[in-house]
């Protein structure tokens, strides 16, 4: 059997790339309802695929008449294989990237910038950028909250003084100034690391924005106002 080049999503980096088929892997018959949809005789074949652009491995389902699965994968021309798929479903294995968290109460700066942040952080690539702008974030999240004045490690501590985040939270927060500082200044991070630093401002932003919000509506039924500084 060939090897067709099919033009695929890639659910690792989202990038759009014609990608070499293994398989399949696996061909049988399919009655769900998307087969029905489909094809009566519709079957599944598995397969498997490398991303040429960010180099990860996933799986492939592909959801075709059972005499058209056959042909796809006995050709190698891309022309073919883009007529054999034009009928067909494809699921990836894992599915693709779901879309970033958003926070209706953040300011709108960070909300922009966060999305590519975490897309950033969801595809792993680009760390340092990741670091460097989830300190961004945070610098911009200080200053909405009302700590506008005084050093980095004052100003955290003030929110933890007052109440609005726990000293754990505040902790992490001036090792995120740190990391990403170094980040900026080093154009290199770890991405692990870099990624936990995104789930540590989710909780953040939670915490310090989300939740004083909601209850305040839940209080008082009107628009939450804006944190003042001590």
């Amino acid at each position: 059997m060939g090897k067709p080049l099919a033009r695929i999503t890639c659910p690792i980096c989202d990038t759009i790339e014609r990608m070499e088929l293994t398989g399949p892997l696996r061909v049988w018959s399919d009655v769900s309802r998307q087969a029905i949809r489909i094809d009566p005789n519709c079957h599944v074949g598995a397969a498997a695929a490398i991303c040429p652009n960010c180099q990860s491995p996933f799986g492939v389902l592909i959801y075709l008449g059972s005499s058209t699965i056959q042909h796809l994968f006995n050709t190698n021309s891309p022309e073919e294989t883009d007529v054999a798929l034009r009928d067909a479903s494809i699921v990836t294995v894992p599915p693709s990237a779901i879309a970033p968290e958003s926070y209706p109460n953040l300011p709108k700066l960070i909300s922009e910038n966060f999305v590519y942040i975490q897309e950033d952080a969801q595809r792993r690539r680009n760390p340092a950028g990741i670091l460097s702008g989830a300190r961004s974030c945070l610098d911009v999240a200080l200053k909405a909250l009302g700590q506008e004045e005084g050093g980095r490690r004052a100003r955290i501590n003030n929110l933890a003084s007052a109440g609005l985040i726990t000293t754990a939270i505040a902790a992490w927060a001036q090792t995120l100034w740190e990391e990403g500082s170094d980040a900026s200044h080093d154009l290199q991070a770890n991405l692990d690391r870099a990624i936990e630093h995104v789930d540590f401002l989710r909780l953040f932003f939670e915490v310090a924005f989300e939740m004083p919000a909601r209850v305040a509506l839940s209080s008082h039924g009107a628009v939450p106002v804006e944190p003042v500084a001590d």
